[in-house]
């Protein structure tokens, strides 16, 4: 996601052990096969092994290694020609093309229902019209799940900014979910057939693309092009990749002054502005920063789930929040997460809502 080079080259790693303590999987199951040196193992040697799938590919292995192993890349280089059981991956593409709107069928269950918005409270489709604008956009908006279906208020608000700044924005709505589910699931082609109808309808209209969850960032920056890699669309998704900014940056080019109430209200002790790990290397490319405490929140990968992971894994971050009446975070898998795994208060909310 930025300039520095990561390796893929797993001959380089020399078992330093720097990654290992880093390892969200490792720190709770305690089993060397869990860990970064282990899957790269498993890599080296072409074995499959279960910690395979548990891998969060949260990058932290790679931010300490210090001769920038690819471990992410070599976990992604196995699961996109992962073969698929077909009867699973049917069910999965008729049930999850969209997530969040079958979360949203199961209100009934409290844990559901304290995540999304009141039914009916927004209709995304009536408030932000592709087609109305005019002109050529300084902006396209990736129309992605969580802002259907999370925090519509956060799109409501970035539009209005920037509307009053005379910035044409405009709302893509034939967005498809990015897949980050399909991959969590382990089914690569499904990933790659939400990839191109994004890429057909992104490719458009060219104009940075602007992300509000820190994965679906991620999805198309790093593992698009990856899953494309050595075919006929390589160059597409690396040129798309470089058109992807998180509405955080995109602000602090067209609303510097804006960001001055976040970093206010990150000086407040209550109130916790929490930095994904897939936003990190992005944000790091911020001049204007505000106050942000990074950790892994555990993942709402689904395998993981089952295994009560992230439970278990909540004592490694639990402490950060003491006092803390409102968590603010910048991914939807993160905002699920602290959601199913935490008590209010605190409140969960994403950063942009907090302006």
């Amino acid at each position: 996601m930025t300039s520095t080079v990561k390796n893929i080259n797993a001959n380089l790693c020399t078992r330093c052990g720097k990654c290992v303590p880093h390892c969200p999987t490792y720190r709770v199951f305690r089993s060397e096969t869990y860990s970064p040196r282990g899957r790269l193992f498993f890599f080296q040697r072409g074995i499959y092994h279960q910690s395979l799938e548990a891998c969060l590919f949260c990058g932290k292995c790679e931010r300490v290694c210090p001769n920038r192993v690819g471990f992410v890349e070599s976990g992604l280089e196995i699961i996109k020609d992962k073969k698929e059981p077909i009867i699973l991956k049917e069910a999965s593409d008729l049930i999850g093309g969209h997530p969040l709107q079958i979360l949203s069928k199961l209100r009934f269950l409290d844990r559901f229902d304290k995540i999304l918005p009141e039914k009916g409270k927004v209709n995304p489709k009536k408030i932000y019209s592709f087609k109305e604008n005019q002109g050529k956009p300084d902006l396209l908006v990736y129309f992605s799940c969580d802002l259907k279906h999370l925090y519509p208020q956060v799109l409501e608000k970035f539009l209005s900014l920037l509307k009053k700044k005379g910035i044409n924005v405009w709302v893509v709505e034939d967005s498809e979910c990015c897949g980050a589910h399909f991959l969590s699931l382990g089914f690569p082609s499904l990933v790659k057939q939400r990839a191109l109808k994004n890429l057909k309808v992104l490719q458009e209209v060219e104009a940075p693309v602007v992300f509000f969850c820190a994965t679906c960032l991620w999805m198309f920056k790093k593992v698009y092009p990856k899953f494309f890699e050595g075919t006929s669309y390589e160059k597409d998704f690396l040129d798309l990749a470089k058109r992807g900014i998180f509405a955080y940056k995109a602000l602090s080019l067209f609303g510097e002054e804006e960001l001055k109430v976040l970093a206010d209200r990150s000086k407040d002790s209550s109130v916790l502005f929490h930095l994904p790990c897939h936003l990190t290397e992005e944000f790091s490319l911020v001049k204007n920063k505000i106050k942000v405490s990074e950790f892994c929140c555990g993942s709402p990968k689904i395998s993981l789930y089952w295994e009560g992971f992230p439970e278990k894994y909540k004592r490694v971050w639990i402490q950060n929040l003491v006092k803390v009446k409102v968590v603010a975070t910048f991914c939807a898998g993160c905002f699920l997460n602290f959601n199913m795994v935490l008590s209010s208060p605190p409140q969960i909310k994403h950063w942009l809502e907090l302006l």
